[in-house]
């Protein structure tokens, strides 16, 4: 299965509705939480770490958080697809991003047939909130 990393959209995700957190495999996989702004940026969460040596440790020592030392790296390069998907596999969906900035986000629908994955078929889905009606 190996490592993933989390993905928190705080824009509205058809089916999930804001501020949701997913998993991914699309980015470093090195359990790095990336967020995605309501302005559509996307940014990684960063702490600097310290080695704590411990001869009682199994390891010898372990890494710990440096105390108000968060900071964020945004991706304004980025450009491609992450497909994300929530903790049961259950759905996925896919955002693109142009220049660091979400242009859109898809649904994925797993069709089965006998109980085997045969396809993913993508479905455009709105942008906006549908609470928020046509603006």
């Amino acid at each position: 299965m190996g490592l993933f990393d989390n993905i928190r959209f705080e824009p509205y995700v058809p089916g999930r509705g804001k501020n949701y957190t997913f998993q991914t495999k699309s980015l470093d996989n090195c359990m790095t939480t990336f967020v995605v702004s309501e302005k559509g940026e996307i940014y990684s969460e960063n702490h600097e770490y310290k080695y704590v040596y411990d001869e009682s440790h199994i390891l010898g020592g372990y890494l710990e958080k440096v105390p108000d030392s968060y900071y964020r790296k945004y991706l304004r390069d980025f450009h491609g697809d992450i497909i994300f998907y929530d903790e049961d596999y259950d759905d996925e969906w896919v955002a693109r991003f142009t220049n660091g900035r979400l242009h859109k986000v898809s649904f994925m629908a797993r069709e089965r047939l006998n109980d085997e994955e045969i396809l993913y078929e993508r479905i455009a889905i709105r942008e906006q909130d549908p609470s928020q009606g046509n603006q």
